[in-house]
């Protein structure tokens, strides 16, 4: 963890973020507590969620909960989408509203509405249908729902 400390983006913390399929990811959520800068954050998500692209699911690392909560709180958009694309495939059932909520809701922008559907595509969200059947209301979400529908 010491030489996490250093700096976010060293050797270590790639082969972990590389790595995140298999290992350990308490010394990622660890540091990305304890880090304020927001980059970093960013930057360490995006390492894990490219290392889990392909899996719909794994064990919530610890102090995930937590961290969750801080990171839900951000101001960089990026940083909260980022967060709950990770929560929910650690089982978040916050994430889940919270994506479900976002899909449905008009005010939100178009790509952020597009990320949350991504994420619950990704766990194969029971819920899933229900939402696309309400988004075929909605012209910009209509095509994109009746693919996923088929």
């Amino acid at each position: 963890m010491a030489l996490l400390a250093l700096t976010a983006i060293t050797p270590t913390t790639q082969s972990l973020c590389q790595n995140a399929k298999t290992s350990n990811l308490d010394p990622l959520v660890e540091f990305i507590a304890q880090t304020s800068d927001t980059q970093t954050r960013i930057d360490i998500l995006k390492g894990i969620t490219e290392a889990l692209k392909g899996i719909q699911s794994r064990d919530m690392p610890k102090g995930w909960v937590q961290l969750e909560r801080i990171l839900a709180a951000s101001d960089s958009v990026e940083v909260r989408t980022l967060a709950r694309s990770l929560a929910v495939k650690f089982g978040s059932n916050d994430a889940r509203r919270t994506l479900r909520g976002i899909t449905l809701d008009a005010s939100k922008s178009h790509a952020e509405r597009e990320n949350a559907i991504a994420s619950l595509i990704s766990i194969s969200d029971k819920q899933l249908i229900d939402i696309l059947l309400a988004l075929l209301k909605e012209e910009p979400f209509r095509g994109q729902a009746l693919s996923l529908i088929h």
